[in-house]
C-alpha cells in the first residue's frame, strides 16, 4: 500500500508501541509479549532511486517487496545463520515523498518498515546501537527476475545489452531497473549499503518548545522530512500562536504607518490646507518601508513636528496650555 510521505521516525519508548503493533507482533511469537517487552524501530529498505551499483528498483518492485519482506528476520552483512538473526519486520508500506525526484526524473518513492526486538540483557547492547545510530545502514538480500537496461530496454540477462551501467548516452546515465521480484530473503546491518537511503529512520520526536525550536531549525535547514504525524499538532499550535503575534504585530505596523504620515504630514505642510499631494505622497511611501524604517521615520517625524507646533492635550485647559508654555515662548503656539 503506497501513501504519501509522512516521516513516523523511530519509536525509543514502549508507550509508542500503539496495540496494533504488538498484535501484528504477536503472530510471529509463541506466546504474547507486551508493550514492556518489545523495542520497536522504523527502517527505509530500499527506494526507486539509483544506487551504488547504478540499479533502480521500479515502483512495482517496491510494493512486490513490501508483501514479501513482512515477517522476514534481520542479520548482519547478509551472515544467513540463525545466531545472527536480531529483529523481525512485521509491517511494511511504501512511501512516495512529494516534491522529491529520482536522479532520472520520476517521482521518489521508498519501502520503509517496522521491526521489533524483544527486549533482555542479550538484547540491551543491540538496541543501544541502533538508538546511538552506529547500527543504521541496511540493505536487502532478494531475487529480481527482470533486469532492463535503462537506455535500450532490452532484458539484460535474456537479450544481452551492449550499454554499461554508469556511463551517459546522449546525456543519459544508463542504469539497470530491478522487478519482478520473487523472493526476499532477508535485510541486514551493513557498513556501506548499496541504498543510499537504506537504514533506520532518525528520532525526530519532541515536546514543547523543544520540539518547535529544533523542528523549525530542521526545516531552515531543508530537512522537510522532519515534519511526521507526532509533531504536525505541535507545529501547528505553534503556527497558530505564531498567527495571533503577527497579527499584533500588524497592527502595530499599521499604527506607525498612521503616525509617519500624519507626522510628515505636519512637517512638510506648505501651508495650502487644499493640497492634499504630500499626504498621497506620504500614505504610498508608507506601504513600502519596512517595520525597522517605519519606526524610524515616525520617530524623525514626531521630534521635527514637536519642535515646530505645540501639541496640547486633549484634556488641557486654556489656561493649562498657557501656563505650561511660559518657561520658553518658542513652544507657546494657539
Amino acid at each position: 500500500m503506497e501513501k504519501c510521505f509522512n516521516e513516523n521516525d523511530m519509536l525509543k519508548s514502549v508507550a509508542e508501541i500503539d496495540d496494533g503493533d504488538v498484535q501484528l507482533i504477536n503472530q510471529y511469537t509463541t506466546r504474547s509479549f507486551d508493550k514492556n517487552e518489545l523495542y520497536v524501530f522504523r527502517l527505509v529498505l530500499c527506494d526507486n532511486d539509483i544506487d551504488r551499483d547504478n540499479e533502480a528498483f521500479s515502483v512495482e518492485a517496491l510494493e512486490n517487496m513490501g508483501r514479501l519482506f513482512v515477517g522476514k528476520t534481520g542479520i548482519a552483512d547478509h551472515n544467513p545463520s540463525a545466531e545472527n538473526q536480531s529483529a523481525r519486520i512485521f509491517s511494511c508500506q511504501t512511501q512516495r515523498i512529494e516534491g522529491r525526484k529520482t536522479a532520472y526524473g520520476e517521482d521518489y518513492v521508498r519501502l520503509t518498515a517496522k521491526a521489533y526486538i524483544p527486549v533482555n540483557d542479550n538484547t540491551e547492547k543491540l538496541i543501544q546501537l541502533i538508538e546511538s545510530g552506529i547500527k543504521k545502514e541496511i540493505s536487502v538480500g532478494c531475487r529480481a527476475d527482470s533486469v532492463v537496461c535503462s537506455i535500450c530496454g532490452k532484458e539484460v540477462r535474456k537479450d544481452g545489452c551492449s550499454h554499461i551501467k554508469g556511463k551517459e548516452y546522449d546525456g543519459k546515465i544508463c542504469y539497470h531497473i530491478l522487478s519482478d521480484i520473487s523472493d526476499a530473503y532477508e535485510w541486514s546491518f551493513v557498513a556501506v549499503p548499496s541504498q543510499r537511503e537504506a537504514g533506520v529512520i532518525k528520532n525526530y520526536r519532541y515536546s514543547g518548545t523543544d520540539c518547535n525550536e529544533n523542528l523549525m531549525e530542521q526545516l531552515k535547514n531543508g530537512n522537510y522530512n522532519s515534519v511526521n504525524s507526532d509533531n504536525i499538532g505541535v507545529l501547528l499550535d505553534y503556527i497558530r500562536e505564531l498567527e495571533e503575534y503577527a497579527g499584533y504585530g500588524r497592527a502595530y505596523e499599521e499604527e506607525l504607518r498612521k503616525e509617519y504620515v500624519r507626522y510628515g504630514s505636519m512637517c512638510l505642510d506648505d501651508g495650502n490646507k487644499s493640497d492634499e499631494s504630500c499626504f498621497e505622497v506620504l500614505s504610498n511611501t508608507a506601504k513600502k518601508l519596512s517595520l525597522c524604517e517605519l519606526e524610524k521615520m515616525a520617530a524623525l517625524y514626531r521630534r521635527k513636528a514637536e519642535e515646530n507646533i505645540f501639541i496640547a492635550p486633549q484634556l488641557m485647559s486654556y489656561k493649562d496650555v498657557i501656563l505650561s508654555n511660559c518657561e520658553d515662548d518658542s513652544h507657546y503656539n494657539i
